[in-house]
């Protein structure tokens, strides 16, 4: 059920883009801010509790606790779940300090599945940032073909072959 209501998810968004006139590429930008906060919380929701899912004497929580030196570590569900997202962000965005450690084979597993997604998010961004750089390039040379109807432009810059008012070359 979980899966249909992420489908009526896209629904109300396309919705939003058609009601309140939101541009294409701010909707984008939205929707991928919110797909990388949904990832950033599930994967620390994974380092969250793959604690308490192994019976291990030292975990990624035992050695960061003990690396905190003098100051107490987190004794709470909040504080270990802010560690778990800054994790998360850290792994997604490679930035990785390595302050949070994977110490089991099941933390580590985790691990690659967010550096995984986190590799994908920068090809995606990517593949993105090209994508928008095509569509201005096509309305920049649908611009000039609606100046320059004949197909008066002879370089990618568009400079005019010839002066459309008096017939001379350039």
């Amino acid at each position: 059920f979980k899966l249909l209501r992420i489908l009526r998810t896209a629904r109300i968004f396309r919705r939003w883009e058609t009601s309140l006139t939101i541009s294409f590429g701010t909707l984008y930008i939205l929707t991928f801010l919110l797909v990388t906060c949904i990832a950033a919380h599930w994967l620390a929701f994974l380092w969250y509790i793959v604690v308490d899912l192994q019976n291990a004497a030292s975990t990624w929580l035992t050695v960061y606790g003990a690396s905190l030196g003098p100051s107490p570590a987190p004794a709470n569900a909040a504080t270990h779940y802010i560690v778990s997202v800054y994790w998360a962000v850290m792994t997604l965005t490679t930035i990785g300090y390595g302050d949070v450690v994977p110490v089991t084979h099941a933390e580590r597993v985790i691990a690659l599945i967010g550096m995984l997604f986190g590799a994908s998010l920068y090809a995606y961004v990517v593949g993105a940032i090209c994508r928008v750089i095509s569509q201005v390039r096509m309305h920049h040379q649908r611009t000039l073909h609606a100046v320059f109807p004949r197909g008066e432009v002879c370089h990618a810059d568009g400079v005019p072959c010839s002066c459309p008012t008096d017939g001379h070359t350039l």
